[in-house]
C-alpha cells in the first residue's frame, strides 16, 4: 500500500473533512464511531498524518529551491548596478536642467 499520497488511498472517510472551518472532532467522532473501530481510525489518521508531512517537505523543497533559483539571479546585481549609476545620475541631472529650461 502507498502511504505517501491519500489520493492513491482508500480510506474510510473524506480527507477534505478536516480543512473546513466547521469541522468539529467531536462531530467527526459521532459520525464515524460506527464506520470504523477506534484502532482503524488512529491507523488511517496515521497515513493521512504521513501525507502531510510529505506534502509539507515537497511545499518547503520547492519554496527553497525557487529561493536559491532567485539567490543566484541576484548574484553581481550590485557591481551591474554600480556600473550604471553613473549614466542614470547623467541622465537624471540631463533631464533636470531641461526641465528647467
Amino acid at each position: 500500500m502507498d502511504t505517501g499520497n491519500t489520493d492513491n488511498i482508500s480510506l474510510m472517510f473524506d480527507m477534505q473533512t478536516f480543512s473546513k472551518e466547521s469541522f468539529s472532532v467531536d462531530e467527526f467522532l459521532i459520525e464515524n464511531r460506527n464506520k470504523m473501530t477506534l484502532e482503524n481510525m488512529r491507523v488511517e489518521m496515521g497515513i493521512f498524518l504521513k501525507d502531510l508531512r510529505t506534502k509539507m517537505i515537497n511545499s518547503l523543497n520547492d519554496d527553497c529551491d525557487k529561493y536559491f533559483h532567485l539567490s543566484r539571479g541576484l548574484i553581481g546585481i550590485d557591481q551591474q548596478l554600480a556600473t550604471i549609476k553613473p549614466g542614470l545620475s547623467l541622465l537624471s541631472n540631463s533631464e533636470a536642467k531641461n526641465n528647467l529650461e
